[in-house]
């Protein structure tokens, strides 16, 4: 048997009970191990057909969450119907001269 299967298979309380220098020593194999089997866990997820769709959420969403979300996307990838007629301002207003305010008629005390 391998002694660095023995590690990968060694329980907490296993572990517990080594010599302080074994694990100072060899302590960094076992968290290089674990993080290995943490990465290869990560890897295999990853290659799950829905993962894409999933991978953005805060949370899984439900079927009728999922729709509701489906048609606020829908709606807001519709364009606006817009005419060149309604891009067109109205001649009239293009050069209106604005309303001038005469200072005197102001009032400036709120007392």
């Amino acid at each position: 048997m391998n002694w660095t299967n023995k590690l990968k298979d060694m329980t907490e309380r296993e572990m517990k009970l080594l010599p302080y220098g074994f694990l100072k020593k060899y302590g960094s194999i076992v968290h290089m191990m674990r993080r290995i089997e943490q990465d290869a866990k990560v890897r295999e997820n990853k290659s799950l057909p829905y993962y894409q769709q999933i991978k953005n959420n805060d949370k899984v969403l439900r079927n009728d969450e999922q729709q509701a979300l489906q048609q606020f996307k829908e709606l807001h990838v519709q364009p606006d119907n817009v005419t060149l007629k309604d891009l067109i301002k109205d001649n009239e207003d293009y050069f209106r001269r604005q309303p001038r305010i005469d200072p005197s008629k102001l009032s400036y005390n709120f007392e």
